[in-house]
């Protein structure tokens, strides 16, 4: 078996047992198909590898009932995926989207916000209560709410990635500058040129049907597929089209939405570095550790770092 093949099967393992009983049970059963729990370390994986388990664990993340279930492995795909698309060397992000790079920097800060190691040793677990007691008042909410933040800043970074890849079609601004039209289900809208186009929805399919190269398409299509389950018999890039609007009224799950908004864009973002990957997890590999080989290692992290999660 392949460890791309493993990863799949581990995932679909996860989610057979924790959804055997029509409800979800997290017990030492499924926990035993967790991906780290394996040997899989996402900074050992290679490209392919590390788009299935990105796919692999948005489907744990999202399962019947708008449950959410994230877990260690999501923090820690999470926080490598950015430490690699936000590299400076061979960055997605141009100068002049430096707004839109920001925006992701804080999407995955909200994400892994208030993160603690796990672990037995009593003289720390002292200091994480100590640094907790002495945190702000209003940064500790900012904290408890992370997964609301997560979520109100993953539609809006979607869009602009959307914006961004399809941008001989679309502007920033959503001005169309090349006609295109969304043709799936009920859904048949052609958007002329000089129109605007500010749906959501209607932008993921764009980068799905022309935009797109094969493994990408594939990839969106696997997710929307699976978020599909979620909605009233609409598309899946309808599905989350329709989030936005559910989660301004309280309607759905933040955990839910805002996991599932963090890995599809991080996917996408992904895959604009298909050829330049593997310079750029050697490039991280030999500065991280070059820094845990230094002495006295120090829990300080740098503004710029964001692997591991903590």
């Amino acid at each position: 078996m392949t460890r791309e093949e493993q990863i799949r099967t581990l995932c679909e393992k996860w989610i057979a047992q924790a959804t055997a009983n029509d409800s979800i049970q997290i017990s030492s059963q499924s926990e035993q198909y967790r991906l780290m729990r394996n040997g899989i370390h996402f900074h050992e994986l290679n490209f392919s590898e590390l788009v299935t388990a990105g796919i692999g664990l948005t489907k744990i993340l999202l399962l019947k009932g708008m449950n959410t279930v994230v877990a260690s492995d999501h923090f820690h795909f999470w926080s490598w995926a950015a430490e690699v698309i936000l590299e400076t060397e061979d960055c997605i992000f141009s100068n002049e989207e430096h707004e839109l790079r920001e925006l992701f920097e804080m999407l995955i800060r909200s994400s892994l916000a208030g993160l603690r190691a796990p672990t037995n040793d009593p003289g720390y677990l002292a200091l994480q209560q100590k640094a907790d007691d002495l945190t702000e008042f209003n940064a500790k909410q900012l904290i408890l709410n992370r997964s609301l933040i997560t979520a109100y800043l993953g539609f809006p970074f979607l869009e602009g990635l959307c914006k961004k890849m399809a941008s001989t079609y679309v502007d920033f601004s959503g001005k169309v500058i090349q006609e295109f039209s969304v043709h799936d289900k009920n859904i048949d809208r052609t958007y002329t040129v000089g129109s605007r186009c500010s749906n959501l929805g209607h932008l993921l399919y764009l980068l799905q049907d022309s935009v797109a190269d094969r493994e990408l398409s594939t990839c969106l299509s696997e997710l929307y597929n699976h978020v599909e389950q979620f909605g009233h018999g609409e598309p899946g890039y309808e599905v989350i089209f329709n989030w936005r609007n559910a989660s301004l009224h309280g309607e759905t799950s933040f955990p839910t939405i805002g996991g599932t908004l963090v890995s599809i864009s991080t996917l996408i973002c992904l895959y604009q570095l298909k050829d330049k990957f593997k310079d750029k997890q050697t490039r991280i590999m030999k500065r991280l550790q070059a820094k845990y080989r230094s002495s006295a290692i120090s829990r300080h992290r740098a503004p710029w770092e964001f692997y591991p999660p903590y």
